[in-house]
């Protein structure tokens, strides 16, 4: 349905707001404090990945999730899947060279 000025059904007061996303639940619930040890929930997970990362045998999620934090994830090659190989072609070949065989 097109937009039409003065639509009466348009919503005026705007979207919405909408409610807490999961990671903002968690984030929340990260900072409360444990009562044994008197550190945050975030900082007894960090310990916990920590141990299972540097025991031995290392747990590799473990050494992964800290390696990914750290050092940063590692680019994802791509292919290009547009045309633009063919237009690279013509400034490298003639023509003729693109449709003989030999």
């Amino acid at each position: 349905m097109p937009f039409t000025k003065n639509d009466p059904n348009i919503n005026r007061s705007g979207r919405p707001p909408k409610e807490l996303a999961i990671a903002d639940l968690l984030r929340s619930k990260s900072l409360d404090i444990d009562q044994d040890t008197g550190k945050t929930k975030r900082d007894l997970m960090i310990e916990r990945v920590w141990d299972l990362a540097t025991k031995q045998p290392p747990e590799r999620w473990a050494v992964e999730f800290i390696a990914d934090r750290t050092e940063g994830k590692p680019t994802q090659l791509t292919a290009d899947v547009s045309d633009s190989w063919q237009q690279f072609l013509e400034g490298v070949f003639e023509p003729d060279d693109l449709t003989e065989s030999g």
